[in-house]
C-alpha cells in the first residue's frame, strides 16, 4: 500500500500540482486542508484528488464494497468534506452532519436555524409562520401522491387520466385537477368515475383539496399559495422559499461547505452563513434577510437562490446567494462587502428579481477565486462571478468587466492566470481557455483567448488535471484544445478523478417511477480509467442500487418519504440524481437524495492522517477499534478459535478469521465446513471472497471458482458469484491462478476478453502457464468455427506473451483463411473492422498472404473502409 501512494504521490509531483498539506496530492491519506489551501466544491477546484486508491468496483444492492450507508434525515445534492476521521455533510433543511469514516456513526449534528439569528419577538412569530407553511408543504406532497395514485389506477381500469388535468403539458405550464366539461372528450371518462364509488370518492377528496389550497399538479407550484395571505407572507418576510422550481424535485442544499481545516463553513437555502468547528461548536451564524424578496418571481434562476458554494480566500468567506456576491470576515462573520448579481435589473435603485430578458446569468455556477501576479510584485486575489465580473477580495471592487463569461451549469476551473469558460445556454454551447492579467490593483483585463470550441460545453463541471479539461467522453489540452473523445450524454453529477479513474455518479429515473412511493432511482457509476487500460460503464455492465426509502420502511423514514417522495421524478430534473463524489485514501464518499455513501475495501482499514489536527480524530471510533482487535486477535488464534471468530456478527472478525485461514494453507482443512457455510451465507461479498480464498488455500483441487461461475450464468464482469470468482483467483499464487483462470475463461470467451487480459496481468499470470489451456480449447473452437472464441485466445495469449505466439502459427492459418472469407463475402462495417482487426492481430508470419488476399478484395468491392485500414497497418504496399 505504502508503495501505491508513493506512486500517486509521484506522479502529481511530475506535473508540479501539489494541492493539500504537507506537500502531498489530494486524496493522500495524509492530505489536509490550511487556510492557504482550503477545501469545499471540487476540494481545490480542480475536481482532482488523484492521491486516492479507491475501489472501482461495487455494487450497492448486493453490497460489494460498500463499507457503509447511512439514512440522511433530508436530501442534498451537495459534495462532502473529509477531515481527518470525519466526513461533513449537509441536509435539508438546514443541517450540517458530522459522521464517522470508518463506520457511519454520526457524531452530531446541528440544526443551522436561520431564526436563531432574527430578533426575539420576530423569531417567535417567525416559529409560528413556518409551521403553517411546513403543514402547507406536506399537504402538497399528500395531495401529490395520491393524485399520482388516482391517475395510476385510472389507466389501470382503461380511464384516460388526460382527460382530468387542464393542460397537457405540466413541465411548461400549470396544470389543474378539473371535472370535464359536457361536452369535452373526457366527458365520458368523468362519468365512469361517477361510477365507481371508490373512484368517485377519491376523486371529490381530492377536488376539496384543490379548493381548499389552490393546489396544482405541476412544478410550477410556487404560483399556487396565492389563496393564503400567511404563507405568502411568511415566504417574503423570512426567506422561505415553499414549492418552487425545483423544491420537491432535487434538494435545498447544492451548495457544499468550505473548510480551512479549522472551521467548516456553510451557506443554507434560507439566506443563513454559518461558522462552527469541527466538533460542532457554533462560532458565529448571520440572517442576510432580503427585504425585496418574492417568491412569485422565483424564475431568477436556481443559481441566484441555494445553488452556488461558497469560498475561502484568506481571511475572507465569499457566499452568494439569491443573486448577491458577499465578502464575509471568516472570524465573526461581519459583512466586509457585497453586489447585487449584476444581470439583475433595478427599478427606482432596488433590484428586480425578475430577470429573463437580462438572460445568459451565472445560473447554476459558483464564483472561482484567482491569484493573479501583480506587474510590481505581490498578488490580487479577485473573485469572478461567471458573469464577466472580477471582484476585488478585500474590499469587493469591480475590478474586471466584459470578461469571458462562464454560466448556466458547469462552474469555471482556474490554473494560474488561465480561466476555463464553459457555457451552456440556449444557444450555442461552448467551452474555451483565457488568460486574465492584472493590470493594476484596480484593473483585471483578458489577455488573449488561447481557444474556443462551439458546441461542446458539458452541462456540468469537468476536471482541471494534468494538463487537460477531462469530462464524460470528451477531453481537452488547456493549452492547444486539442479535443479527443467523443461528447458523451449528460450526467447527473459533475466527474471527478479519484486516483487514476474519472468517476461520476450517474442516473435515470425509469425504474423509481415503476417503485411507487420509492425516492431516487436507478443510479449508477460511470469510470474511465485514466491511462487507458479499461474503461467501464457502459449500460448494464454497471454496478447499480435504487436510493429507495419508501414509504413504510420505518416510522423514521416517514418524514423524509413525505417531503421528498417526488425527488428526481419528473421532466428533466431526473438527472440530478446525485451529488459529485469525492475521493479519500481509499474510500469514495457521495450523497444521494437519501444517503450518505461509503464506497472502498470492508477489509482495509481506513488509514489514519498523519497531518490531521485533534479535532478531526475520533479516538473512540469503535469502526478502527474493531477492525484492529479482530485483525490482531486471528493472528495469534488456533483453527478453531478462527472457526469461533467465523461465527462472530462482526463482519471484521469474520474477514480477520477468513485471511488468518487462507494464510494457513492445509492447517484450515478443519475449516472448511464453517468456511462453505460462510460462503454461502455471508452478507458482505468480500468475506464470501476470502472464505472461498480459505478453502482453496488447504484444498487447491475444490472447484469453487467453477462454482461460482455457474452461480453467475458466467458474466465475469459484475454479477456477485463472478465478482467472488475473480477476488479469489487474484489472491492466490500467479503459479496457481494463471492456470485457472485459463481454464475459467473456457466458459467465458468472447465477451470478456479484455477483462481476462487484464485479469491475468493482475494475477501475475505467466503466458507459459495460461498456453496448454489455450491449445486445448482453440482448435475446438476452429473445427465448430467460433471464430470470435478462437480470436479470443490469440488476443490473450498475445496480450500476455507476444513471443508465444509463433507456437501457435499451425493454427493461425484456418483462423486467417476463415477471416479472409468472410471480408470477402462482405459485411456491415463494423463486421469489416472487427475481421480485419483479427487479421491483425492474428497475423504474424503471415503478412505476404494476407496482403496479397486484401488486395484482390479491396479492388473487387471498391470497399473504402478496407482499403483505409490496409493502409493504415500497412497490411499493403
Amino acid at each position: 500500500m505504502a508503495g501505491q501512494w508513493s506512486r500517486a504521490m509521484l506522479a502529481l509531483l511530475m506535473i508540479g500540482t501539489l494541492r493539500a498539506s504537507g506537500g502531498v496530492p489530494a486524496g493522500h491519506p495524509d492530505s489536509f486542508p490550511d487556510a492557504t489551501r482550503p477545501w469545499g466544491w471540487r476540494g481545490d477546484g480542480s475536481g482532482a484528488w488523484p492521491g486516492a486508491e479507491p475501489v472501482y468496483d461495487w455494487n450497492a444492492e448486493t453490497g460489494r464494497n460498500i463499507v457503509w450507508r447511512i439514512p440522511m434525515p433530508g436530501a442534498a445534492m451537495a459534495q462532502p468534506l473529509v477531515l481527518g476521521e470525519k466526513v461533513f455533510t449537509v441536509a435539508d433543511p438546514n443541517l450540517l452532519i458530522c459522521v464517522d469514516v470508518h463506520d457511519g456513526r454520526i457524531v452530531w449534528q446541528r440544526a443551522v436555524d436561520h431564526v436563531d439569528a432574527m430578533p426575539a419577538d420576530m423569531a417567535q412569530q417567525a416559529r409560528s409562520d413556518i409551521a403553517v407553511v411546513e403543514a402547507y408543504r406536506t399537504a402538497y406532497y399528500n395531495f401529490r401522491f395520491e393524485v399520482d395514485e388516482f391517475f395510476s389506477d385510472l389507466r389501470a381500469n382503461g380511464i384516460r387520466s388526460e382527460s382530468f388535468r387542464s393542460s397537457g403539458d405540466t413541465s411548461k405550464s400549470p396544470a389543474h385537477l378539473v371535472i370535464p366539461a359536457p361536452d369535452a372528450p373526457g366527458r365520458e371518462d368523468y362519468e365512469r368515475v361517477m361510477a365507481d364509488p371508490d373512484l368517485k370518492t377519491r376523486f371529490e377528496a381530492l377536488l376539496k383539496a384543490v379548493d381548499e389550497h389552490g393546489f396544482l399538479l405541476s412544478k410550477f407550484q410556487h404560483r399556487s399559495y396565492a389563496n393564503n395571505e400567511q404563507i405568502r407572507n411568511a415566504l417574503k418576510v423570512y426567506d422561505l422559499w415553499l414549492l418552487d422550481l425545483w423544491e420537491g424535485y432535487t434538494s435545498w442544499h447544492f451548495a457544499t461547505p468550505v473548510t480551512d481545516g479549522t472551521y467548516i463553513y456553510y451557506t443554507g437555502p434560507n439566506n443563513q452563513v454559518a461558522c462552527y468547528d469541527l466538533n460542532g461548536n457554533r462560532k458565529w451564524l448571520i440572517w442576510e434577510h432580503e427585504v425585496d424578496s418574492n417568491p412569485e418571481q422565483a424564475d431568477l434562476g436556481i443559481g441566484t437562490r441555494f445553488v452556488d458554494s461558497p469560498l475561502l480566500v484568506g481571511d475572507v468567506l465569499v457566499v452568494r446567494q439569491n443573486g448577491e456576491l458577499r465578502g464575509y470576515n471568516k472570524a465573526n462573520g461581519e459583512k466586509l462587502w457585497s453586489h447585487w448579481n449584476a444581470y439583475a435589473k433595478r427599478t427606482e435603485g432596488k433590484p428586480h428579481r425578475n430577470v429573463r430578458e437580462a438572460r445568459p446569468e451565472p445560473e447554476a455556477t459558483s464564483p472561482v477565486h484567482m491569484a493573479l501576479p501583480l506587474p510590481g510584485g505581490g498578488v490580487l486575489d479577485v473573485v469572478l462571478d461567471g458573469g464577466g465580473n472580477a471582484y476585488r477580495v478585500a474590499d469587493g471592487k469591480i475590478v474586471g468587466r466584459g470578461l469571458p463569461r462562464t454560466h448556466r451549469g458547469p462552474t469555471a476551473l482556474v490554473q494560474d492566470d488561465l480561466y476555463v469558460h464553459s457555457v451552456n445556454t440556449d444557444g450555442p454551447d461552448s467551452i474555451g481557455v483565457s488568460r486574465l492579467a492584472a493590470k493594476d490593483v484596480d484593473t483585471v483585463e483578458l489577455v488573449e483567448t488561447l481557444w474556443q470550441h462551439r458546441d461542446g460545453a458539458p452541462e456540468y463541471t469537468s476536471v482541471l488535471y494534468d494538463g487537460w479539461i477531462i469530462t464524460k467522453g470528451l477531453r481537452w489540452e488547456l493549452m492547444t484544445g486539442r479535443q479527443t473523445g467523443t461528447k458523451g450524454g449528460g450526467g447527473t453529477s459533475g466527474p471527478i478523478v479519484a486516483g487514476n479513474a474519472l468517476v461520476s455518479i450517474m442516473g435515470y429515473s425509469a425504474r423509481a417511477r415503476a417503485e411507487k412511493g420509492a425516492v431516487g432511482h436507478h443510479v449508477y457509476a460511470n469510470i474511465q480509467q485514466l491511462d487507458g487500460r479499461r474503461q467501464s460503464g457502459n449500460g448494464h455492465n454497471q454496478p447499480c442500487f435504487i436510493d429507495g426509502r419508501r414509504a413504510g420502511d420505518r416510522d423514521a423514514d416517514h418524514a423524509f418519504v413525505s417531503r421528498y417522495r417526488f425527488c428526481n421524478f419528473n421532466g428533466s430534473y431526473h438527472m440530478q440524481a446525485s451529488g459529485s463524489p469525492v475521493a479519500h485514501a481509499n474510500r469514495l464518499f457521495w450523497r444521494s437524495p437519501g444517503y450518505l455513501w461509503c464506497v472502498g475495501d470492508p477489509t482495509q482499514i481506513f488509514p489514519p492522517n498523519r497531518n490531521a489536527p485533534e479535532s478531526a480524530r475520533l479516538p473512540e471510533s469503535q469502526g478502527r477499534q474493531m477492525f484492529e482487535a479482530a485483525m490482531s486477535a486471528a493472528q495469534s488464534a488456533t483453527v478453531q478459535e478462527l472457526v469461533t471468530m467465523l461465527e462472530s456478527n462482526m463482519p471484521a472478525a469474520r474477514m480477520a478469521a477468513c485471511r488468518e485461514l487462507a494464510a494457513k494453507g492445509v492447517a484450515g482443512l478443519t475449516a472448511q465446513p464453517a468456511l462453505r457455510k460462510v460462503l454461502a451465507n455471508d452478507a458482505q461479498p468480500n468475506i464470501r471472497a476470502m472464505a472461498a480464498t480459505a478453502m482453496l488455500a488447504a484444498d487447491p483441487a475444490l472447484p469453487i471458482v467453477e462454482e461460482l461461475l455457474k452461480a453467475g450464468d458466467g458474466d465475469m464482469w459484475w454479477n456477485e458469484p463472478a465478482w467472488m470468482a475473480r477476488q479469489t483467483l487474484l489472491s492466490m499464487p500467479p503459479n496457481v491462478s494463471g492456470p485457472r483462470l485459463a481454464a475459467v475463461a473456457a466458459g467465458n470467451i468472447p465477451g470478456n476478453t479484455e477483462f481476462f487480459i487484464e485479469l491475468l496481468r493482475e494475477a501475475g499470470a505467466d503466458a507459459r502457464d495460461v498456453l496448454p489451456h489455450v491449445n486445448r480449447h482453440l482448435m475446438p473452437s476452429l473445427q465448430r468455427s467460433r471464430w470470435d472464441q478462437a480470436v479470443s485466445w490469440v488476443q490473450i495469449v498475445g496480450a500476455l506473451d507476444p513471443a508465444m505466439l509463433d507456437q501457435m502459427q499451425d493454427n493461425m492459418v484456418p483462423l486467417i483463411n476463415a477471416r479472409l472469407q468472410q471480408l470477402d463475402r462482405g459485411g456491415q462495417a463494423w463486421e469489416v473492422r472487427r475481421w480485419l482487426a483479427d487479421l491483425k492481430v492474428c497475423g504474424r508470419g503471415h503478412e505476404e498472404h494476407i496482403r496479397s488476399r486484401l488486395a484482390e478484395i479491396a479492388a473487387k468491392q471498391q470497399d473504402a473502409t478496407i482499403k483505409t485500414q490496409m493502409e493504415q497497418w500497412q497490411l499493403v504496399p
